[in-house]
């Protein structure tokens, strides 16, 4: 079997089984479908099936319980049983469709239907059309009892009787005869040449044929229908029989004598049961083609569907316009053209919408538009007429496409000949077409976006890493060398996720994937390898070449920041020069990644560093942890701290914990840092989140991961009742002790907007409430004495 067609099978089965947006093509089909696997196992039912039947899958999960079912006489069974295996055989061997077979099914509610069954086989599938002809048996019935009845009426009551000369070439006809094609009695001349002369030009060499065959002796009588014209001009369907009445002595036909029946209903109806027939296997045929197509190949489906629009209802020139909302242009997407019809595709390519705005408001009203003469268009609609005048069109009808509510452009049928007139029942057919294609267009869109979700990340928009390594398996195998290989890795991600939370980090892998987009060739494919890691193939590329693509995109970094934070990515690059070389891809890209992790050795900590520094200023604008907040803070620690006789080593530690103690606050609104007044619960909640947030952050950073755990404990109270952890007395570390109490004091000491700043007596009493509960009593013992000293 072909592998993409199999391929193909296989993916309607896995769709079939997943439902979703697959089946809509199928239920909106005004024909029963069943599609069933080689082991003849239904996989699918559509709604008309059970609408036709009563049955559902359930019902009949396979084909042998369909014929237990539809055929419960055994020996009915046992004969449509054999026909119907002899044409699955065939099918199955011919991979295509059977003959059409009518036969009687019962239904579940034990009526009868008379069904034209479609098979076509793929060997996988067996997809199975049913169309419903009980209506049309039931009409065909109907007619002929009728048409019984009508020939002993009309030949009791004389309706329409003729008489024909053959010797003189005269016709008697009776007023019957003339009152039923709306003539006076004796208003034509009673001549055959007369008589024939009103005969549809398309029905008279029938006529002709079969009256010649009567009068030479090959057939007993003869009996026609044909279109006859009447007094108004129009045609009508009459009946015509006839048999010769003498002969001469040579045996030649002198006297034909018959009549004529008025059968113009009857036909009418049976012509329109047989369009409305034509007009559903159409549909079938449409719905199959398109079921049988393979990934891509919409155009082809649309291009069929077209075609048999534009022969079925006769029209010179069927197309699809598309619209591009993002431009407000539209596009001739697919034309069909009529034997002699000038195509006009070419000349209806990304024009402006606002040249047709008359005909595109009514569309986008979701009206079909209907020109009957396009010289009698209103004012308004002077630019559309101008239009089609240079396209020579006479009549257009426009069914507008809406594709999840969304106008997608619109269906054109022209008459170019002629003026066309179109009715409603032939409306309501197109828009029923229009759907079907609709529906078509649907699925390609639904299927061409999982095929790019399936090879492309969803954040970034770049190739994934599936596609990557398919991609790399056939330049290995082709002839695109030299080939090299740029690895890249965006410094600092896990920092930024562990601060600002991943939507900012996603801002950073985006500005990247756009900066790589932008600097790389069209020919180059830029995927995403995972996580903070990209990888560019760079076919027929000489490692000299991708040095500079790569010194291009660390140029491009360096001006690139988001939301102050810089871009910067650690480059590594490997080549392979011919097909020759022993080294695989993967061994290309494991030296492109050692070369681009020794690389990010030697910029993590300076752009760890950038990033902290564009968190300081960050907070700093965003709060009132200012640099001269800090600068407060620090000196009156360093005073406690020389008071204890740290090292200077601990004294630098000491400055460090408050430089970055509410660095974890990033994360929280502004509208809390700066509210005035008490915090609600939540708000209070929130707040409390920020020694975690700072933890997380100095951690992720080589340069202060040793003071992680300070500004972790910098909220923890003496008593055990401060946060994050609830930590009580010499368990919360001695630097995160003074930080804390430098901190209250350099706020009571300045005040905030809110708040106004307090006196050194109000100070001192706080501090010995608080003392031995929110502070370790030793150091504010130590800050009391500091604090009078400086009063001395």
């Amino acid at each position: 079997m072909d592998k993409n067609r199999y391929e193909s099978e296989e993916s309607i089965i896995k769709m079939l089984e997943q439902g979703g947006l697959f089946p809509v093509l199928l239920d909106i089909a005004p024909v029963g479908v069943v599609i069933s696997d080689a082991e003849e196992k239904s996989l699918y039912v559509n709604k008309m099936f059970t609408r036709l039947f009563g049955y559902t899958i359930d019902d009949v999960p396979s084909v042998y319980e369909w014929w237990q079912l539809a055929y419960p006489d055994p020996e009915n069974r046992k004969k449509a049983k054999k026909a119907w295996e002899a044409q699955i055989e065939s099918a199955r061997e011919n991979r295509g469709e059977i003959n059409p077979m009518q036969q009687t099914v019962t239904c579940k509610d034990t009526s009868t239907r008379i069904i034209e069954f479609h098979l076509a086989s793929t060997g996988l599938l067996n997809i199975i059309i049913f169309v419903d002809i009980t209506g049309q048996k039931e009409v065909e019935l109907e007619l002929k009892q009728k048409e019984e009845r009508l020939e002993l009426a009309l030949a009791a009551a004389n309706d329409g009787l003729w008489d024909w000369n053959l010797t003189r070439g005269t016709v008697y006809f009776d007023d019957t005869y003339y009152t039923m094609a709306g003539y006076e009695p004796g208003e034509f001349p009673s001549e055959y040449n007369e008589w024939f002369n009103r005969i549809h030009p398309e029905d008279r060499e029938y006529c002709a044929r079969e009256i010649d065959a009567h009068i030479g002796g090959k057939k007993t009588d003869f009996d026609l229908e044909y279109r006859f014209l009447n007094k108004d001009g129009g045609w009508m369907w009459i009946r015509g029989r006839g048999k010769i009445m003498v002969r001469d002595e040579l045996g030649l036909a002198q006297r034909i004598i018959g009549t004529h029946s008025d059968i113009n209903k009857r036909k009418r109806a049976e012509l329109a049961l047989q369009r409305q027939l034509r007009f559903e296997r159409m549909i079938a045929d449409i719905s199959s083609y398109f079921l049988g197509l393979d990934y891509g190949q919409i155009d082809r489906g649309i291009n069929f569907a077209l075609q048999q629009i534009g022969c079925f209802f006769d029209v010179d020139r069927g197309y699809l316009i598309e619209i591009d909302h993002e431009w407000d242009t539209f596009s001739n997407t697919y034309e069909w053209c009529g034997a002699g019809i000038e195509p006009q595709i070419e000349n209806l390519q990304d024009l402006p919408l606002h040249t047709i705005p008359w005909l595109f408001e009514r569309i986008g009203l979701m009206e079909h538009i209907v020109v009957i003469d396009v010289s009698e268009l209103p004012p308004e609609a002077a630019a559309e007429k101008e239009h089609l005048d240079e396209q020579g069109i006479l009549s257009l009808l426009a069914i507008p496409i809406y594709i999840n509510e969304r106008l997608f452009g619109l269906y054109g049928f022209d008459s170019v000949r002629e003026k066309r007139v179109w009715f409603e029942d032939e409306i309501i057919l197109l828009k029923l077409v229009a759907g079907q294609i609709s529906s078509a267009l649907m699925k390609e869109q639904a299927d061409r976006t999982i095929r790019h979700l399936s090879f492309h990340d969803h954040l970034t928009g770049l190739y994934n890493r599936h596609y990557l390594e398919e991609e790399m398996d056939r330049l290995n195998k082709g002839r695109q060398f030299p080939v090299s290989i740029i690895m890249a890795d965006l410094n600092g991600l896990k920092l930024v996720n562990d601060t600002y939370g991943h939507a900012r980090g996603d801002k950073l892998l985006i500005a990247a994937a756009a900066t790589l987009t932008e600097v790389c060739r069209e020919e180059d494919i830029v995927a995403r390898w995972g996580g903070d890691e990209f990888v560019i193939l760079l076919p027929r590329t000489k490692a000299e070449d991708a040095y500079l693509i790569a010194a291009r995109i660390t140029a491009a970094c360096n001006d690139v920041n988001v939301d102050d934070l810089p871009l910067s990515l650690a480059l590594g690059l490997s080549c392979k020069e011919s097909g020759s070389d022993d080294k695989t891809m993967y061994d290309l890209l494991r030296e492109a990644e050692d070369l681009m992790y020794k690389h990010k050795l030697t910029d993590s900590r300076s752009v760890k560093n950038a990033v902290l520094q564009a968190l300081l200023k960050t907070l700093a604008e965003k709060s009132f942890e200012t640099e001269a907040h800090t600068v407060r803070m620090q000196k009156i620690a360093r005073q406690i701290g020389t008071c204890l006789n740290l090292s200077d080593t601990e004294l630098s530690l000491l400055n460090l914990v408050i430089t970055l103690h509410d660095i974890g606050k990033i994360n929280v609104a502004e509208e809390i840092l700066v509210k005035e007044g008490a915090l609600n619960e939540q708000e209070w909640e929130i707040i409390k989140t920020h020694p975690e947030i700072g933890f997380r952050v100095t951690r992720a950073t080589e340069d202060f991961s040793h003071v992680a755990e300070e500004v972790l404990c910098h909220h923890e109270h003496w008593n055990g009742e401060g946060y994050p952890k609830g930590l009580a007395g010499d368990k919360i570390p001695l630097l995160a002790r003074i930080a804390a109490l430098a901190d209250a004091y350099e706020v009571m000491s300045n005040g905030r907007p809110y708040k106004a700043a307090m006196s050194r007596e109000d100070i001192i009493d706080e501090l010995s409430r608080c003392s031995g509960r929110q502070f370790d009593s030793e150091l504010v013992k130590i800050l009391i004495g500091i604090l009078k000293e400086g009063d001395s």
